[in-house]
């Protein structure tokens, strides 16, 4: 990779990139950027800057347009968030100045909600549409770098061949890559809440049987203690939630054969109780609010990359079908995170989504 990236809160570091030991650092950087960006009411600071691998490959033009390229892309989804965050704080400050106005007029009350609604689908359509069309130049990018691997295959073969070249297209197809899966994530973000009540009903074991094979662990690494049998009720974004924090415990763990997650579906009611568990590393309590918030990750040295946006699924879905995600975990400890689901449908109207952070 040609540059590094550090993003820090206040003057806590939360993502660092930036290492003064590494082989290819730069102490003088050819090109680097400090922004500072509110993000519901945080200030974050990105800081990019190039390494000594951009140094000694900008002379390859196409190249160097490709990581710009590639380094605009990721400003532009920055930028469509920041967007989107601006927007919906206007939005949610305009409705409580509206309502503090108005609480007495209930018709009035009720109109501003219908406003609320439209305006949180508005920004919700907003989100899939950016990251849609975020695709094709995404996908453009790509199949510039593959041409450019096919213009130099003579270059590659020849003995004069800089082996940094390969590494850097490598490298590009990586970035490639994160960035389409990190629009796809947008986009499924964006459309939770728009979907109805979908999917047959679920039968958990047969859910936890294909999660086994699809993560492929042994029964004793997931197991299942089940009094509640078959779900009915929005089916398919429940399969998504189990299967994004049993990926999630998959993994944060170190050395998959000793992990051990447990899934406990239990029957309160009406509606189904369901803990999932692990023996990972943990969580510091400090950050069990943070971890559910749109592409907040704890990512730390050799642990692995994350898009930062599976729990926020995760607590989006969960709300929306009237429930709450809680968390039980400290370091070294693992992690319990349970919440309620509807067994079957109701007669009320379906719980509408609350207000995702």
């Amino acid at each position: 990779m040609a540059f590094v990236l550090s993003i820090s809160e206040g003057s806590e570091l939360i993502y660092d990139e930036y290492e003064t030991t590494e082989p290819m650092f730069d102490p003088d950087p050819m090109f680097s950027d400090q922004i500072l960006i509110d993000l519901y009411g945080r200030n974050r600071g990105f800081d990019i800057r190039t390494n000594l691998t951009f140094r000694q490959e900008n002379s390859y033009s196409q190249l160097t347009f490709i990581l710009f390229a590639g380094l605009l892309t990721e400003a532009l989804i920055v930028f469509c968030l920041v967007v989107m965050a601006r927007a919906r704080t206007r939005a949610v400050r305009y409705a409580k100045h509206v309502t503090a106005a108005l609480r007495q007029e209930s018709a009035k009350l009720a109109e501003t909600n219908r406003y609320l609604s439209s305006t949180n689908d508005e920004l919700e359509q907003f989100s899939y549409a950016v990251s849609h069309n975020l695709k094709t130049p995404i996908r453009g990018i790509g199949g510039l770098t593959e041409m450019i691997e096919e213009d130099l295959e003579d270059y590659f073969a020849s003995v004069d061949a800089n082996p940094g070249v390969r590494s850097n297209l490598a490298r590009i197809h990586e970035r490639i890559d994160r960035m389409s899966r990190l629009t796809s994530s947008i986009m499924e973000y964006s459309r939770i809440g728009n979907q109805g009540d979908t999917g047959d009903p679920l039968d958990i074991k047969e859910a936890i049987d294909s999660m086994r094979v699809d993560f492929d662990l042994a029964p004793e690494q997931l197991q299942l203690t089940d009094d509640v049998g078959t779900i009915h009720v929005d089916t398919t974004n429940l399969r998504r939630v189990l299967e994004n924090i049993v990926g999630n415990a998959v993994k944060y763990h170190v050395g998959t054969a000793a992990l051990r997650i447990n899934v406990r579906a239990l029957r309160v009611g009406d509606r189904a109780r369901l803990v999932v568990s692990d023996n990972g590393p943990g969580i510091d309590p400090k950050f069990h609010d943070r971890i559910f918030d749109v592409f907040q990750t704890l990512r730390t040295g050799d642990t692995p990359k994350s898009r930062g946006i599976g729990l926020s699924i995760v607590k989006k879905v969960v709300e929306f079908d009237g429930g709450k995600v809680e968390l039980v975990s400290s370091i070294g400890t693992g992690a319990a995170f349970g919440f309620d689901w509807p067994i079957r449908k109701q007669l009320q109207s379906h719980a509408q989504p609350s207000e995702a952070a």
